[in-house]
């Protein structure tokens, strides 16, 4: 089978690890094993994307099984009802799940149901409504802090990362599966392939040029155009996990309050290049937004801040 095949793979070894840690029936891990190989190669979707798909789906079948009180087997799927999946909602709502993860269960739930081709479809009509959040950008200071370097090589590459994800905007795994060929120091750019396998050519500023090249004089394992640009302890390609781990320690060692993710760097990006007046269509293009609509979320968090500040003057 082709999906076992593939599941061979090293870099899918995050995939097998969770499609193993279900406990159900043969049958229902070989078809999660298909769905797997159908979101990548049949959909293009991003190995980060399928992993959050899987982690969803395995979160809620532990649920389902203690909800249902029976073993997860794929006959358990063709059974869930609405209520199941209220419940399971009203259990991650308790434990204070954000919106958007809760958005994104279901969306999980919807790709699987279309690829299993269910009949018995509860999500087609089952709409839970979740309120719109906004990003919340870092300050410019705080940003400043985080680009501090000591002499270690992994403090060059962190600011390298860090200062590509905020001056490009681009999404941590985009950044994270570059290899170092696909930058171009001449041309100060990066060629990047993003969601839906689009590939787009991202122009990055002189100073984070200038500190990949000095990332790159500290790499500590021999240069090769193939290597990973971002790599880890192990000398392998970082994982988003760890610079998402990487950023809490440094928030709680400089007691910061505010919630800094690698994502959150891009937000900042996107919103400080509009404070600037950039054009909403070359932002959109930059990004690697497929709808403009997406991209225009950041003028409305502007314009709330346009109208906070007036109504303190007028306090």
């Amino acid at each position: 089978m082709v999906s076992k095949q593939f599941l061979q793979d090293e870099k899918y070894s995050e995939l097998r690890k969770i499609i193993r840690s279900i406990n159900s029936d043969e049958n229902l891990n070989e078809n999660l094993s298909e769905f797997s190989y159908n979101m990548i190669h049949g959909e293009s979707k991003q190995l980060n994307t399928v992993l959050s798909y899987l982690y969803d789906i395995k979160l809620s079948l532990d649920f389902f099984a203690k909800y249902r009180n029976e073993d997860i087997s794929l006959n358990t799927i063709n059974k869930l009802t609405k209520l199941d999946f209220r419940a399971l909602y009203s259990n991650r709502k308790i434990h204070n799940v954000s919106p958007f993860s809760q958005r994104r269960l279901l969306s999980s739930w919807r790709k699987l149901f279309k690829f299993l081709e269910c009949e018995n479809n509860v999500l087609s009509e089952l709409k839970i409504k979740t309120p719109q959040t906004f990003p919340r950008s870092i300050s410019k200071e705080l940003i400043d802090d985080l680009l501090q370097v000591n002499d270690t090589w992994i403090s060059y590459r962190n600011r390298a990362l860090w200062g590509l994800l905020y001056g490009s905007g681009m999404r941590i795994s985009e950044a994270l599966s570059l290899n170092i060929s696909n930058w171009d120091s001449k041309k100060e750019s990066i060629t990047i392939r993003g969601k839906g396998n689009v590939i787009r050519k991202v122009p990055i500023f002189k100073i984070v040029n200038q500190w990949i090249e000095e990332y790159l004089f500290r790499y500590p394992i021999q240069l090769n155009k193939n290597n990973p640009l971002f790599i880890g302890n192990k000398l392998s390609r970082l994982h988003p996990q760890t610079c998402a781990h990487i950023l809490a320690k440094w928030r709680i060692k400089n007691n910061i309050i505010q919630k800094i993710t690698p994502h959150s760097l891009r937000h900042s990006f996107a919103s400080h290049v509009l404070e600037n007046d950039c054009n909403l269509k070359i932002l959109q293009q930059v990004l690697g937004h497929k709808n403009l609509d997406t991209t225009s979320r950041y003028v409305s968090i502007e314009d709330k801040k346009l109208e906070n500040s007036f109504m303190k003057i007028m306090e």
